[in-house]
């Protein structure tokens, strides 16, 4: 059956329409996925940020907590509550770790023996009815409690808690450590202003730690989440299971019952999207509109025609129409550009500014020219693979770049009245900036991996680089039964340097203890770490007791050459550190926290043995 003039028409229009359709809907849709993945991109690198941090407070008080439970394990509870020199030292320690409000023993009568805050009649039996006190006597092991309200300062605490089970095994007591909420909230008040960023830090029993800032405050009568309100480690649910839907993404603490969710209102996004949708949709309709309203206008004038002229007339009106409609698809597009090619790859059409910018010639003077001939070897190869697939009735794409640009190409067929492909359209869409700001996402999650492992003053491993490397060279050491050494670092007298020279000052000195630190070892496998404050540790497989020694040696002789003045110190003037060395080679029924707790004693005995030292422990 031959087609009319009428019949192609409105067939063009209908497979043009269609394809300008397809395309807005694609359009549409790589902007919702896109500006989910950048969404859901940082959410990711925030919720690891969070989690990390809240797993670092709650090592150091699992840390604390453990050197108690261990010390009242080897003596007694009476013992330890009543060493003055050991809760000064305590004190101390505390003092060093923000997180931490306070510590406290208490017996298994729920008396408190102990507390860091004051005298322990402040606190008189509140513990005891806690609880988690209750709970430690029949399970010891470490416990994250929901949040309660600190007896003198009001503020809400997190209790960290252990059971006390010494000697025969009999509960003893428990010995806790109160978290802080403001220094989550402080450190959260440090990055970088959001407004649509949320957060939630919550137990896995759905008690609610803390979250952002705009959030409801902690005070608020609603203190928990609903458990398992986010199935997936990402996606969109209910914030906290209940209220409006988040694009979320939650991260689950290692070795901790807690969970960390940052979400982003999916309003938000939707509200973002929809005016550039709205505006597609109005343009989708406008050229609808138009390309009924010429089809009618061709008809009518193609009634009244002669007869003889009846074909000419049609298909040039035909052909007029086709390029008003690719004009106005190539001027609604943002950085699009339009072509159509004949069988033999030669210009027939071509509509877009930047297209006739890239080749240096003008639209009108393509025409006639093949790919081969304007287009340079590389691009032309790739253009020509996708017009050839379109002349084979199917549509094709793909990328191709012009020196510094990239564009994504997408080939159709155009068929005749017979239904026969002779014409291939291609449309091109500008996409450089995409592929630049996902290079630049793709550089900056790099960064922010490195230095999550970096101390940002000294630029020397951190504790998580430490807290991760000491149990991998502990399981190496054990398989290969080889010697693991450990050195436990502390800047002698570091509080008076800095209440002395300021802190400016303080942070250059610890700046040259680390350099000498680095400068001690020789080997890639050697990791010296920044422990905490002025604490540093130095890890050293495969390393016996003796060569420890060695490298201690080195450290005390590197730190008297760089001779750092210190003349308010007693005699030698200079700053030193003390040095408590442990070696051992793991074996079954050792644990790795031996290690640690051995170097611990072996330095608290080079400090009461007078400092600048190294005292080995076992």
């Amino acid at each position: 059956m031959v087609k009319t003039p009428q019949h192609l028409l409105r067939q063009y229009a209908f497979y043009a329409l269609s394809l300008l359709g397809v395309l807005a809907l694609l359009d549409a849709w790589s902007d919702y996925r896109d500006a989910t993945s950048s969404r859901f991109a940082r959410l990711e690198v925030e919720a690891r940020l969070f989690a990390e941090h809240a797993e670092l407070s709650l090592a150091s008080a699992e840390t604390v907590l453990t050197d108690v439970v261990g010390l009242v394990h080897d003596t007694s509870l009476d013992e330890v509550a009543s060493a003055l020199e050991y809760a000064a030292s305590l004190r101390r320690r505390l003092d060093q770790l923000p997180q931490l409000t306070s510590l406290a023993m208490v017996d298994s009568e729920g008396r408190v023996r102990f507390w860091s805050g004051g005298p322990t009649e402040m606190l008189g039996t509140v513990i005891g009815e806690r609880d988690y006190f209750h709970a430690h006597r029949t399970d010891p092991s470490l416990r994250i409690s929901a949040p309660v309200v600190g007896a003198g300062s009001g503020r809400y605490l997190v209790p960290v808690s252990m059971g006390l089970a010494p000697q025969g095994g009999a509960f003893a007591g428990i010995v806790v450590a109160m978290l802080d909420v403001n220094y989550f909230e402080r450190f959260y008040a440090l990055l970088p202003e959001a407004s649509d960023r949320r957060l939630l830090m919550y137990l896995d029993n759905g008690a609610l730690l803390t979250r952002s800032r705009n959030e409801a405050s902690l005070s608020d009568s609603e203190q928990r989440i609903v458990p398992g309100w986010a199935p997936a480690e990402r996606g969109i649910a209910p914030w906290g299971g209940r209220g409006e839907e988040n694009l979320y993404v939650r991260k689950g603490l290692r070795g901790y019952p807690v969970e960390v969710a940052v979400g982003s209102p999916y309003s938000l996004l939707i509200n973002a999207l929809w005016l550039e949708w709205f505006w597609t949709a109005v343009i989708l309709i406008a050229l609808g509109g138009g390309a009924l309203f010429a089809i009618r206008m061709v008809r009518r004038a193609l009634r009244v025609a002669e007869q003889a002229n009846e074909n000419t007339l049609r298909q040039a009106q035909e052909q007029h129409r086709a390029e008003t409609l690719a004009r106005e698809i190539t001027r609604r597009l943002p950085s699009g550009r339009v072509a159509v090619l004949d069988a033999e790859l030669r210009y027939v059409f071509a509509e877009g500014k930047p297209l006739a910018d890239e080749l240096g010639l003008d639209n009108a003077a393509l025409i006639g020219q093949s790919l081969a001939d304007v287009h340079p070897p590389p691009s032309a190869q790739a253009l020509t693979e996708i017009a050839r697939t379109a002349l084979t009735g199917a549509e094709s794409g793909g990328e191709i770049a012009y020196g510094d640009r990239c564009y994504k190409v997408i080939g159709a067929p155009l068929r005749d009245e017979a239904d026969e492909v002779e014409q291939v359209l291609l449309l091109a869409q500008d996409i450089t900036e995409f592929k630049q700001i996902q290079k630049t996402l793709q550089v900056r999650n790099k960064e922010l991996e490195c230095l999550s492992y970096t101390d940002p003053l000294l630029g020397i491993a951190n504790r998580r680089a430490f807290d991760e490397a000491l149990p991998r060279e502990w399981r190496r050491a054990r398989r290969r039964s080889l010697p693991l050494a450990l050195l436990l670092v502390d800047v002698d007298r570091f509080k008076l340097y800095n209440d002395s020279y300021g802190h400016s000052e303080g942070d250059q000195a610890l700046i040259r203890v680390g350099k000498a630190l680095r400068r001690a070892v020789s080997r890639p496998a050697d990791l010296v770490a920044r422990y905490g404050g002025e604490e540093f540790v130095v890890l050293l497989p495969e390393t016996d007791e003796k060569g420890a020694q060695e490298v201690a040696g080195r450290i005390h002789r590197g730190l008297a050459e760089a001779a750092i003045p210190f003349p308010v110190a007693p005699a030698p003037g200079r700053l030193t550190v003390s040095i408590g060395l442990a070696a051992i080679i793991p074996v079954p029924g050792v644990h790795v926290a031996g290690l640690m707790q051995a170097a611990d004693r072996a330095l608290y005995a080079a400090k009461e043995g007078g400092r600048n030292r190294t005292v080995a422990g076992h």
